[in-house]
């Protein structure tokens, strides 16, 4: 272990210009006016395209996280990213500009915080932390060294980030309670002396939230920090909310300053991607402990023999090379912040009281009451008996208004129990049922929908937060009437539109592979003033004719289901009634706001809801339908797909390496598979006569554990059976970055068997095409060049390493979703003469799991952009074919049975046969007359020209 050295108190050799004094004078954002902030915003009104209509963008999830500004963009570019670089090093004009700027930016943050950083009284140190309050909340953690002897005191609003790293570093955490919608300073007072020998050993601290970002009530701070400081508590404060509202303080009024304050620069205007930033007093970084992050950039000097630490406080606490745009970034963020900060704030409860007025009475409920603070509204949606999920509320919004909004608790747990009224039996029923084994029941984590207003006219036009305030008032009164054309995503959480269930973005998806170096470097022209009463009337008119669409599927934990589903609401539209208004009284599931008013009965919890046990009956989450297919189809104001473009001609391949004439010898030993595999590999070759004396099989290698296991099986084969059969295998690569087969080559030509590598830009063909479904044009392309490397290269065979499993997900997918009496067949003949084999159809996929990885085979994960829009099909059938087997065991043995005639080849020209005959017979039944169209009488060089083509014809 090397030495350490004590601190040397000295700086770096070169100056990092730490005074700004020298500045030179130019325009500044004070003189901007609301307008010009309003037109700077990078993305306002833009296009997006939703399954009702392409609608404009109009954010509303300011607290969240702020937006770009083009004026900030377009001045890193001119200024800050000519001059890039490194810092620690003034030898150069881009290192000493790099550091000129991160110095710059923290003297610039501390002035908008009104922190002492410069001169005789400086006092007070400026860090730059990773992502957000939270990463300079743990920064803060790590300085003060907090253990198991620390007390922290937390607010009663306050977001996870200022509550989880002090309770992982071991602290004693305890929440201060709330009385009349404000800190209880009288019950803080008698928590720290509760305290007080802690707090004689500086162990005690105090965390504070200035607003809430749930509901956007503002701290007293100064009024919090002059009671922690009379009980000798360090005083921290996250603003993380609050600094985009007003500028952050550590110093107030009466002498009275805090220790520290944490605040997120991708919240303020301008600021995207910004770090984080901790503002603290300089006494509490220690020089006699090592900094939080040591490494580069920390260390005076290093020897083999030990390594001394800086001494200057900033330096010591800012290892690593620095976010030079992302610090100068922040501090033109804060420039902008101030600027915007000039212009008249908005007022919560004036919001309040607006969209009440707009909103029928008893609908909707705004938690945290009426109270003056930030614009910042958290909001349930009652519907009869029950509520609408608050993931729903905002896909509705987005998908009709445009309007950007967020579901969830916030992360802010312990607040968002008390705003929904969850008692602590309700909350551990809950816990029980989201923690048990199955991963459907995400839809009964409580929450609320969150819009942010923004917090002046520089961020919101007036226009605007009408717009916003009425589609809101639309959803809350008439939402529920579009239930049916949606479906929850039981996994997630997640409420779609039917028609994007299986991809939410649709076709408008954004890929950075799309990047093209060569044309990206235009300008995006400006987005067009939006038609905001005409899309409010629109979205009305359209909420109005939803009609009957209704879905149903069961679960277990109905006691706790709190939200309103879409046979619900379909049951309700069938009365013919244009709006659902609360039931008086209680309503269902645990959710008991208090800002609701008073309930009939609290939420009991009966014992029964969590792991179902064998025999019991499954109650219903009647309507949310989780594993049937969605249905595509065009609702009021979606556009019709257009089918795919035929597929472009494909370029031949790049050349590849020609393999062995011979099978080269073997350097690595193949290995054993278990007999069960090779049993029913064996059965499997007997029963469809797939493998003939004399053969020459291809095996497609793609790297994943079931071709790879068959790989193994078919050398085994190789020395097992009576039959002398030839292999080579071959893998096709995409060209896509997530997915990298070249490991395969040395593994292959290790065991001695011939490899045909084979480069095909599928993905870029596919970005040209377009098609309905990437996967399915992945596997068509894959196999298409599997077959002509097998017909070029003399193999009559081709293995393919579908399993049991596989071919029942196929089978249950055909029969749903097309109406085909189908599989995956285990042997026929495809394209060019080409042979097609599948020697796994007995075997499950768990087997060949088991053995893939008791072998330690060199399994490549595919992480296909094709996979990205989750949850595909044939991933739900698995879930469901997976549930029915933890009941049913045998069940995979049946459809093995089930599945063998449907696996031979020779079946399906009678099922074709069958199915024509059946067709023919139903159009005799139901004769249609014909009105054929007048002929036009027949050309007099019309022989003459038959006559021509016949003799061209038999001439060839």
């Amino acid at each position: 272990m090397s030495a350490t050295y004590p601190d040397e108190p000295a700086h770096r050799a070169f100056a990092l210009g730490e005074a700004v004094h020298d500045e030179p004078t130019h325009g500044s954002p004070a003189g901007a006016t609301a307008e010009q902030l309003l037109a700077a915003q990078i993305g306002r009104h833009a296009p997006i395209s939703t399954p009702l209509g392409v609608k404009p963008l109009v954010y509303a999830d300011w607290t969240a996280s702020a937006r770009a500004l083009a004026p900030v963009e377009a001045f890193l570019a001119r200024e800050v990213l000519p001059a890039y670089g490194n810092t620690h090093t003034a030898a150069s004009t881009c290192g000493a500009q790099a550091s000129s700027f991160v110095a710059e930016a923290r003297a610039r943050v501390g002035e908008f915080c009104g922190a002492r950083t410069h001169g005789k009284a400086a006092s007070d140190v400026v860090l730059f932390c990773g992502h957000g309050a939270t990463a300079a909340t743990n920064r803060l953690v790590r300085i003060l060294g907090v253990d198991a002897g620390w007390v922290a005191v937390v607010g009663p609003f306050e977001h996870h980030s200022n509550t989880l790293p002090w309770r992982e570093a071991g602290a004693v955490v305890e929440r201060a309670p709330a009385r009349d919608g404000a800190v209880d300073l009288d019950a803080l007072a008698e928590m720290l002396a509760r305290h007080a020998g802690a707090a004689s050993d500086g162990r005690v601290v105090g965390c504070f939230s200035a607003t809430s970002n749930v509901t956007g009530i503002r701290t007293d701070v100064g009024a919090v920090a002059e009671r922690l400081k009379r009980g000798r508590a360090l005083a921290v404060f996250d603003w993380a909310t609050a600094a985009a509202h007003h500028p952050p303080r550590l110093h107030f009024a009466g002498g009275v300053s805090a220790d520290a304050l944490v605040f997120s620069g991708h919240k303020l205007p301008g600021g995207v991607g910004a770090p984080g930033v901790l503002v603290l007093r300089k006494e509490l970084i220690r020089r006699d402990r090592a900094p939080a992050e040591p490494g580069g950039g920390t260390v005076f000097f290093a020897s083999p023999h030990g390594h001394r630490f800086l001494s200057n406080r900033v330096e010591r606490e800012q290892g690593g090379t620095p976010d030079v745009v992302g610090a100068s970034r922040l501090a033109l963020a804060t420039a902008t912040a101030r600027a915007c900060a000039r212009a008249p704030d908005r007022d919560r409860a004036a919001v309040v009281a607006r969209l009440r007025a707009l909103a029928p009475r008893g609908v909707l409920v705004v938690l945290g009451g009426a109270g003056a603070g930030a614009p910042i509204l958290s909001l349930l949606v009652r519907c009869g008996p029950a509520w609408l999920h608050h993931n729903f509320v905002c896909q509705l919004l987005n998908d009709l208004f445009g309007v950007q909004a967020r579901g969830g608790c916030q992360c802010a747990g312990p607040y968002a129990h008390d705003l929904l009224g969850l008692t602590r039996s309700a909350s551990d029923a809950v816990q029980s049922a989201l923690l048990t084994k199955r991963t459907d029941r995400e839809l009964l984590r409580p929450g609320f929908a969150r819009v942010s207003i923004g917090a002046t006219a520089a961020w919101h036009s007036d226009e605007e937060v009408e717009y916003v305030l009425k589609a809101v008032a639309l959803v809350a009164e008439l939402g529920w009437r579009a239930l049916p054309l949606y479906r929850a995503e039981a996994r997630t959480g997640e409420w779609r539109h039917r028609s994007r269930f299986s991809k939410p973005l649709g076709d408008a998806r954004r890929w950075l592979g799309a990047f093209d170096f060569r044309t990206d470097a235009r300008p995006t022209p400006p987005a067009q003033r939006p038609d905001f009463e005409g899309l409010l009337r629109d979205g009305k008119s359209f909420l109005l004719d939803c009609g009957d669409e209704g879905l149903a599927a069961d679960d277990e934990a109905e006691p706790l289901r709190w939200y309103a589903t879409p046979a619900e609401a379909a049951a309700r539209l069938r009365t013919g009634a244009l709006r659902w208004p609360p039931d008086a009284g209680d309503a269902r599931g645990p959710l008991r706001p208090p800002d609701a008013g008073p309930f009939a009965a609290p939420f009991r919890d009966d014992g029964r809801v969590g792991p179902r046990r064998d025999g019991e009956a499954k109650k219903g989450l009647r309507g949310v339908a989780t594993d049937r297919d969605a249905t595509v189809f065009a609702a009021a104001g979606a556009a019709a797909v257009p089918s795919p473009p035929p597929s472009p001609p494909r370029p031949p391949s790049p050349p590849r390496p020609a393999p062995p004439a011979a099978t080269r010898a073997p350097v690595a030993a193949a290995k054993t598979p278990p007999k069960k595999l090779m049993r029913a590999i064996g059965e499997a070759t007997r029963d469809f006569a797939l493998i003939k004396d004399g053969d020459r099989v291809l095996l497609g290698l793609s790297g994943g554990k079931d071709s790879l296991s068959l790989l193994h099986a078919l050398l085994a084969l190789q020395k097992r059976a009576p039959i002398r059969f030839e292999l080579a295998c071959a893998t096709v690569d995409p060209v896509t970055p997530s997915f990298d087969p070249s490991p395969l080559i040395p593994y292959v030509r290790a065991l001695g068997v011939p490899y045909f590598y084979l480069r095909d830009h599928i993905v870029d063909y596919a970005g040209a095409v377009k098609p309905t479904s990437l996967c399915a044009y992945c596997a068509r392309m894959k196999r298409g060049a599997l077959y002509t490397c097998a017909a070029r290269e003399g193999y009559n065979v081709l293995a393919l390493a579908q399993h049991l499993d596989d071919l029942a997900e196929s089978f249950v997918m055909g029969a749903l979703h097309n109406g085909q009496l189908r599989t995956m067949r285990a042997k026929y003949v495809a394209e060019r003469g080409v042979t097609v084999i599948r020697p796994l159809v007995y075997v499950r996929e768990h087997v060949t799991r088991a053995f893939a990885r008791d072998a330690g085979l060199p399994v490549i994960n595919e992480n296909c952009p094709a996979c990205f829009e989750e949850p595909k099909e044939r991933a739900r059938v698995k879930k469901m074919l997976a549930r029915e087997e933890q009941l049913f065991p045998a069940i995979y043995n049946s459809l093995r049975r089930c599945l063998t005639p449907l696996m031979d080849d020779a079946l399906y020209p009678h099922i074709r046969e069958s199915t024509t005959s059946i067709a023919a017979r139903r159009v005799r039944r139901r004769p249609r007359k014909v009105i054929e169209p007048p002929r036009a009488p027949p050309s007099p060089r019309r022989p003459a020209l038959l006559g021509r083509l016949r003799d061209l014809l038999g001439s060839r």
